[in-house]
């Protein structure tokens, strides 16, 4: 084992003996910057004055704690220090890389220049002898070892092997890779290169987060796919690319809901008299519904002074089987029996009772993934048989419906809205609500892809007076009118329905949400075991892992199932969450609990690849209009400095005025003010929405423009780290009295966002039931 950058360590002994007594004392380095910050504006660590001194050290601590990663031990798997003939190389690529010669430049630009850097010569040199040594080769799709190299065995090299049990150096074989890419690169064999990369992007775990960064060896996975993209597009490779843009910039900037409570969209025709409601709510998943679904249980009926018994929801939560105990045949007994420990589950009141829709439907073939995720979904969502669905639910349904409802809630898939249509145009009393949360041909077949696209601008448009579309997020949203050419209005997930508040009477214990990412968390479980984590007031802190089995799963580590009340997980000293598509409800559920949150920052290379992003969802947009938007304006990339990836910018009016118009001044503004988008796709985004490779996150600018609108990035007083070597810094120097302050403004800010979304559902439904709608949405945009 050994600590990170430690020969460094002697030119940094004063300093980093001040900081640990400075620790010893109470404090620490972090303490100091902590109480500096919030002292002019509080007692101690008393309540700041605002919410921008909060967000302004927010990333003071993330920006200050990655200067003490270097004291984090690292495990042997990726120092490598158990072998010392890995050691030196590791010594070597450390040294070359930063060597800044006189009179050269830094780096070479091409072969016949390498011997002018001797320092870089010797390590491509070291590079290309174990490439040799291991032959590495492809074969259909695969990559190959052809000898047994420290532990390593001649086979096909998976993410798997990225693990401790290997025992081997395999991030050391990953950065000598990068080197025989950049030695490709140079020689100008740009398919070489690439290939390589791609392997070091597979190795990396694909989509999962990198835990490795700050491990001692240079190259990160930022460094991986900058390359990939220089090689897309013909510019020189960057051995040490600048670091990607900060999460923040959004954060507290784009609106909670919009149309914003208090606007001209929420003038009602008369006041709103006490008014009994019926909804009829059918889609896959409850958790795009759960703020409406609560909306309407506590706080419809204080609009007018009705009862609690003027809402009635008929609801119909098309889950997993074993979560909808109550649907007779479409469960087994061994099901029904399975799902006993879940009937504390919140989902569970709303599953389908009635067996004749739950198989119109087809839930059991929409979970056959034994050809393939969602493959048996798409078979039975044919056109054909679609339109014998939609007849036959009409036959049975509509009547019913006529004289029972008043108003649809459908989504996930949007498809499905496709069975209320008809109704609504016949009787112009009813209503819908479609909430729009995943890419919109979700489900639909490719021949009806653009049949379908016509369905959902007609319900977008204002003369469609009794339905609405709204996006689950601004992110959604922003798809939408990038996809359609329509502006629909969106109310961000707030978790209405959490009353725990985060008391931390458990202040040793911090929770680790597992998400898919059970794999790499591993490697950040493996650096905790090498790493004392004490705080500053001398408090061993200990995880506990949260997620479906999780104590089962992971031997030798404590866990807690997602049946675990609320109550007793905001009794943890704070939460580290890993990213997992665009909008997750546990996001919302631990900020309406005031939880201090932790985050992985590489948002880029997570919240893009999922059901978001993915081309098939996205039907053929993904790639129609890639021709237009595969090279923006340059006026809407920040200035570039040196041979760096350009990062996106775009002008304020894009978030925070989502129904208004591009200002005139600044560049950016001019030129897509100038720019022909009349044959779509529509809005102001001039980045590609879709990624063409979603491994290797190809446009890699639009990945990074369309990630800072997930609300990973959007929901603030959230903490992002880069490693897991920096959350172990952070958790090491951040007192329990700054996680208190900020506890205090996310409970502030989630009071002012849960009003403004209760007041966005209640305008959108009376607006509804007294039959127009249309103020809720957009202008048309030109064409």
């Amino acid at each position: 084992m050994r600590t990170l950058s430690a020969q460094r360590a002697a030119a940094k002994a004063t300093a980093t003996d001040a900081a640990l007594g400075a620790a010893k004392a109470g404090g620490g380095p972090i303490f100091c910057i902590i109480f500096l910050a919030l002292a002019a504006g509080a007692d101690g660590f008393g309540e700041a004055k605002d919410s921008t001194r909060m967000r302004d050290t927010l990333q003071l601590w993330e920006k200050e704690t990655r200067a003490l990663v270097d004291e984090i031990v690292v495990p042997d798997f990726l120092s490598c220090s158990f072998d010392k003939g890995w050691e030196a190389v590791r010594l070597e690529m450390v040294a070359a890389l930063q060597h800044v010669p006189q009179g050269l430049p830094r780096f070479p630009e091409s072969l016949a220049e390498l011997p002018k850097y001797p320092w870089l010569e010797k390590l491509f040199s070291l590079a290309k002898t174990i490439q040799e040594e291991t032959v590495v080769h492809r074969h259909e799709g695969q990559w190959h070892l052809a000898g047994d190299f420290h532990g390593l065995q001649a086979l096909a090299l998976q993410p798997k092997h990225l693990q401790p049990e290997t025992k081997s150096c395999f991030f050391g074989y990953i950065n000598m890779f990068y080197i025989v890419a950049w030695r490709y690169s140079l020689s100008m064999d740009f398919n070489e290169a690439t290939l390589y990369l791609q392997l070091i992007s597979q190795l990396l775990k694909k989509g999962q987060l990198d835990w490795t960064e700050h491990s001692g060896w240079p190259i990160t996975s930022w460094s991986v796919y900058v390359n990939i993209q220089h090689m897309h597009t013909g510019m020189p490779f960057s051995p040490l690319p600048a670091d990607p843009t900060p999460v923040h910039p959004l954060s507290h900037l784009v609106p909670a809901v919009w149309p914003l409570p208090g606007s001209r969209h929420y003038i009602s025709k008369q006041p709103l008299q006490p008014q009994s409601i019926s909804v009829f709510y059918i889609a896959m998943h409850v958790v795009p519904f759960n703020d409406f679904l609560t909306f309407l249980d506590e706080w419809w009926q204080t609009a007018g002074g009705a009862d609690a018994s003027s809402v009635k929801i008929y609801a119909n939560y098309m889950g997993f089987p074993r979560c909808c105990p109550g649907v007779g045949q479409a469960c087994s007994q061994k099901d029904l029996e399975a799902a006993v420990p879940m009937q504390k589950d919140w989902r569970i009141p709303y599953c389908c009772q009635d067996e004749h829709l739950y198989s119109l439907i087809g839930v059991p073939r929409l979970h056959d993934h034994s050809q393939g995720q969602w493959e048996g979904a798409y078979r039975n969502h044919r056109n054909d048989h679609w339109s014998d669905v939609k007849k036959e639910f009409a036959a049975k349904y509509y009547d019913w419906m006529d004289s029972h409802v008043d108003l649809v809630l459908c989504g996930h898939p949007i498809f499905w809205c496709t069975l209320f249509e008809d109704l609504l145009r016949a009787n112009h009393k009813k209503s819908m609500i479609a909430v729009y949360d995943q890419p919109p041909f979700f489900l639909v077949p490719e021949d009806g892809e653009d049949d379908f696209a016509e369905h959902l601008q007609a319900l977008a448009d204002p003369e469609f007076r009794n339905a609405v579309v709204v996006g689950f997020a601004p992110f959604f949203t922003r798809q939408f009118e990038w996809l359609f050419g329509r502006k629909i209005p969106h109310s961000r997930p707030i978790a209405l329905v959490v009353k725990d508040v985060w008391q931390p009477l458990q202040p040793d214990s911090v929770l680790f949400s597992t998400s898919i990412d059970a794999e790499a968390i591993g490697i950040f479980f493996r650096y905790a075991e090498e790493n004392a984590i004490v705080d500053p007031s001398g408090l061993q802190l200990r995880f506990l892992e949260w997620g479906l089995d999780a104590a089962a799963k992971n031997a030798g580590r404590t866990g807690l199932s997602y049946e675990t009340p609320k109550s007793e997980l905001a009794q943890l000293r704070c939460v580290v969450v890993t990213p997992y598509d665009f909008a997750h409800f546990k996001l919302p559920e631990f900020k309406a609990m005031g939880m201090p949150m932790f985050m992985h920052s590489q948002l880029w290379k997570w919240t893009t690849r999922w059901s978001q992003m993915i081309s098939r969802p996205a039907g053929r947009n993904a790639s129609q209009f890639a021709d237009s938007r595969w090279h923006p304006p340059h006026e809407c990339y920040t200035e570039l400095q040196t041979q760096e990836l350009r990062m996106p910018t775009l002008p304020e009016s894009f978030y925070t005025d989502p129904w208004g118009f591009l200002p005139d001044e600044g560049p950016c503004a001019k030129a897509l003010s100038q720019w022909d988008d009349h044959a779509g796709p529509f809005g102001r985004s001039p980045f590609q929405l879709f990624t063409t490779d979603r491994r290797d996150l190809q446009p890699l600018d639009g990945t990074l423009f369309w990630s800072q609108w997930s609300e990973m990035a959007l929901l603030p007083y959230t903490i992002y780290f880069d490693s897991a070597a920096h959350l172990i810094a952070l958790l090491r120097h951040l007192p329990l009295e700054a996680l208190m302050d900020l506890s205090r403004e996310t409970r502030h800010w989630h009071r002012q966002e849960a009003y403004q979304v209760i007041e966005f559902w209640r305008g959108l439904t009376v607006a509804l039931l007294e039959g127009d709608a249309a103020t809720f949405k957009g202008v048309m945009p030109r064409q």
